[in-house]
């Protein structure tokens, strides 16, 4: 038995370095064309993000209730939104009392806006107070990710006309694609307000705001050696 192994480690030694060998001579006998490629596109809304604050102060049987009631109150806010609780932080006062502090917001088209100050400070009473905390303008998540599903085929596209460019260049070689490494993305907002006044909450017009995407890609693409260039 030990004869044995004595005499098949060696063989796989040897095999195991033939393997590395070959493979280090495939590595040689590839070209690689290594190039960075920018890519950038605008995306538009005419939404805005609607932050608003709720500060209350309950006891214990509203408190089981209070979160339907923001909700509720919140709706005649802007009826057709889709509101959301986003953070929820109690604390207690010294009379013994649960005081809240809700934050809650929404996206809308613009043509909502109009008297929105006004409508929130109607529902507040006494011991909840409802105000806006911000009116911002910027494109939402869903419209940045269209925005980059266009940008990759847009990449993808400017490598198949690279690859059909250097073939027409070089048309002893053929060339593929080895790897496309997407290395991140810039949003570039413009400068913008980000809290409309009263005035402009009163007479909303049509607002499109644009932020610009830019992606930016690595291109690894790779060619064969000709036989008779790696034999010599």
């Amino acid at each position: 038995m030990k004869m044995r192994n004595l005499i098949i480690i060696p063989l796989l030694l040897i095999l195991l370095a033939n393997f590395v060998y070959a493979g280090d001579q495939n590595q040689q006998n590839i070209n690689y064309v290594v190039y960075p490629l920018t890519l950038e596109q605008w995306v538009s809304t005419d939404q805005a993000r609607v932050v608003v604050i709720v500060n209350a102060t309950v006891n214990d049987k509203t408190l089981a209730t209070i979160r339907q009631q923001i909700l509720q109150n919140l709706k005649k806010i802007i009826p057709s939104s889709s509101w959301r609780i986003t953070n929820f932080v109690r604390s207690q006062t010294p009379a013994g009392l649960e005081q809240l502090r809700v934050t809650a917001e929404t996206r809308v088209g613009n043509d909502q806006l109009a008297g929105l100050r006004t409508k929130t400070a109607a529902i507040s009473r006494a011991g909840q107070k409802y105000s806006i905390s911000a009116i911002e303008f910027s494109p939402s998540l869903a419209q940045i990710e269209q925005v980059k599903t266009q940008l990759r085929k847009q990449a993808y596209q400017r490598v198949k006309t690279e690859i059909a460019l250097l073939q027409q260049i070089f048309p002893q070689q053929k060339y593929f694609l080895h790897q496309v490494l997407f290395q991140g993305t810039a949003i570039a907002p413009l400068p913008r307000p980000m809290v409309m006044t009263q005035v402009a909450a009163r007479q909303p017009q049509k607002l499109n705001v644009s932020d610009k995407v830019i992606l930016h890609v690595k291109v690894v693409l790779a060619t064969l050696m000709p036989e008779k260039q790696t034999k010599a």
